[in-house]
């Protein structure tokens, strides 16, 4: 909901009275409304002014409970506090608690899908990769998965200008052989630059780009899936 506050606009509260009460930690409307105002310091010590949108304004603050539920020690920080909520109507009430409600809804850790695991995963292996076999590894277990990429996009573009007869079947293998040739020595390039022209090392890395490019395909098939069942729901 949208609002602003006494930190920002001056907001006419004279005549609201109690209109209900919400739980809320005390970090949690300083996140939401900002810093409060100390008020009268004696049976109110902390206070927000809000009014939304649609005009409700609304007071939220402590009373005779004393600065320990303000977070002004220790643990009143995590302590769910009763605080007061006045307004002119009921509705003051009821937006702080919406907007609270909606706040805790956004803050929440979102659950994981399959997807989320899957490339979480190939995160996770890349930079273990990084930090056992050195940057210069990761960057050339890198470099062969985006070539190896970029031979599957080649193949499946060419392979439908074959099927739409735009290129003939040895032209599209005259283009794969001369991309396979170019990555080949953009590979070998790199791993003389960065001291890893080996034929194990090179193996080895062949190896790790494809447990990453498998978990990457889980993810990307995952969301496919995931797609599929949306559109299939929102038909029925």
């Amino acid at each position: 909901m949208n609002f602003v506050t006494h930190n920002s606009d001056k907001i006419n509260t004279n005549g609201s009275h109690l209109q209900g009460y919400v739980d809320a930690r005390y970090d949690e409307l300083v996140s939401l409304f900002g810093r409060p105002h100390d008020s009268d310091g004696y049976k109110v010590d902390a206070e927000w002014n809000v009014q939304f949108a649609d005009g409700t304004v609304a007071t939220i603050y402590n009373y005779k409970d004393g600065r320990n539920y303000c977070g002004s020690s220790g643990s009143p920080k995590e302590a769910i506090t009763n605080w007061h909520v006045g307004g002119f109507t009921k509705q003051a009430a009821d937006n702080v608690q919406i907007t609270i409600d909606l706040f805790r809804e956004q803050q929440a850790p979102k659950p994981k899908t399959k997807a989320d695991e899957a490339f979480g995963t190939a995160l996770e292996m890349m930079n273990m990769i990084r930090k056992t076999k050195g940057k210069e590894y990761a960057d050339l277990v890198e470099i062969i998965m985006l070539a190896k990429k970029q031979g599957d996009l080649l193949f499946g573009v060419t392979a439908g200008l074959v099927q739409s007869e735009l290129i003939p079947a040895e032209g599209a293998n005259i283009i794969s052989n001369i991309n396979a040739q170019m990555l080949s020595k953009i590979i070998t390039k790199f791993m003389r630059l960065a001291k890893l022209d080996d034929d194990e090392v090179y193996e080895e890395a062949i190896k790790w780009a494809d447990r990453l490019m498998e978990y990457e395909a889980q993810g990307a098939e995952e969301i496919i899936k995931a797609h599929k069942r949306k559109h299939k729901e929102a038909d029925e």
